[in-house]
């Protein structure tokens, strides 16, 4: 195998993508004998088509019950990839974990599928607590979205 047959054997590689995940970043080092030379800057952005390009709008706390916090917002105008949406729940107002996925579209009560624009985040023991909303599409999760807090629930 020749120098050059074996450098254009190297110039491609594959990457698994880890399920949700939509916006990845990719740096170039090269490595011999001598060592791994420096990280440059990023080369290249990709954000998976599919994904919501926005943040939800009307994010509010409809009500506070001694351990439930109920949310509203504006319904997105449906697209074909918006699937739903996703309330996560934070102690320290930075890292989040999901409290809740509702579907883009449910029924109501007189059987009619309708936009979900409600949720409500149940058993919170007492304490302060965070709160984010972000779309979730056919390729994952938005990079956007809105927050509440901090926010006291009584017990």
């Amino acid at each position: 195998l020749s120098l050059s047959a074996l450098v254009a054997e190297m110039t491609s590689a594959g990457v698994a993508v880890p399920s949700g995940q939509t916006r990845f970043f990719f740096r170039v080092l090269a490595q011999n004998s001598a060592g791994i030379s420096e990280a440059p800057a990023p080369i290249l952005e990709l954000l998976f088509e599919g994904v919501p390009e926005v943040a939800v709008e009307g994010f509010r706390v409809e009500s506070v019950t001694h351990n439930q916090v109920n949310f509203r917002w504006t319904p997105h105008n449906r697209s074909e990839s918006l699937e739903g949406y996703r309330i996560r729940v934070s102690r320290d107002g930075l890292h989040f974990s999901t409290a809740v996925e509702v579907p883009v579209e449910a029924f109501n009560e007189a059987g009619d599928w309708v936009a979900t624009s409600s949720a409500a985040v149940e058993n919170l023991p007492d304490g302060r607590y965070w709160f984010d909303i972000i779309m979730l599409g056919r390729s994952g999760p938005s990079l956007y979205f809105a927050t509440i807090g901090p926010l006291w629930i009584p017990n």
